[in-house]
């Protein structure tokens, strides 16, 4: 009798210990469910925002509540949001490694002195903190949208380093050739600048070629666009001053009567 209880206590055991397991493994499974559910929704709200944004020919900002940390990688093939799982975007972004509470997205299509790209920059609450000396960072600052400019804490805390000397954008030591605001807009709200840059410089050159080869269709009007195809090759070396001169160069073929390379 005895033996037939203590079989019966340890049946009760293992019926509860596999029912504890199902019920626990529903739970951890129900859960992961709706932390996916959660991560869709974001992801399609952020892209929903990505294509209101680019409907404009202008630059603007917005502001999206979000459900969930993420963060912001970049690697060779491009860049990935990362929230449960890493989900690769087409779109070019600058912004610091991880974002909490409130995302901010500011939306500008560059173009110095033909559109190259859009470039959307990501802030959050938190906000970044960045050293300089440089009157001009400050005025670039000044620049942003005020949801941005706020949340930029300049000369506190522990930050990088982001000066302008000439034609080089400067961070944390290392200088590079920037053509135009838009780039030291990324190099202030970037935490990885670097690739960020090899990106950029990926999309111009795709600009590059497309408009060398609208020049040489061009010429087959009688004008001659061999001054403005010389000065596209220096683009692609962020040459600030190429770019001055294309753009005075694309006036000056216009005011002799011929089509306007852009």
């Amino acid at each position: 009798m005895k033996g037939q209880a203590y079989f019966n206590w340890i049946f009760i055991i293992i019926i509860g210990a596999i029912a504890l397991a199902f019920f626990a493994g529903f739970a951890f499974q129900y859960k992961e469910l709706q932390e996916k559910k959660t991560e869709v929704v974001f992801l399609n709200s952020l892209d929903t925002s990505f294509t209101n944004l680019q409907s404009s020919t202008f630059s603007t900002s917005t502001k999206l509540k979000i459900p969930l940390d993420f963060s912001i990688e970049c690697g060779d093939s491009g860049f990935s949001i990362v929230v449960n799982e890493k989900n690769s975007v087409d779109y070019l972004i600058s912004s610091k490694d991880n974002i909490r509470k409130n995302l901010y997205i500011w939306y500008l299509p560059y173009e110095n002195p033909f559109f190259v790209t859009n470039i959307y920059y990501f802030i959050d609450d938190d906000g970044v903190y960045i050293q300089t000396n440089t009157p001009m960072i400050s005025q670039l600052i000044e620049e942003m949208p005020d949801n941005f400019k706020s949340r930029i804490k300049v000369n506190e805390g522990i930050g990088r380093r982001i000066d302008i000397s000439g034609n080089e954008l400067i961070i944390d030591g290392l200088a590079y050739s920037y053509l135009g605001d838009g780039l030291a807009y990324a190099g202030i709200l970037s935490s990885n600048y670097t690739c960020f840059l090899n990106h950029f410089k990926s999309e111009l050159n795709d600009a590059v070629l497309t408009y060398e080869s609208k020049a040489e269709i061009l010429k087959r009007s009688g004008c001659n666009y061999n001054f403005v195809l010389a000065e596209m090759s220096k683009l692609n070396a962020l040459d600030r001053n190429a770019a001055e001169r294309i753009e005075s160069l694309n006036i000056d073929m216009i005011n002799r009567g011929c089509p306007s390379l852009y």
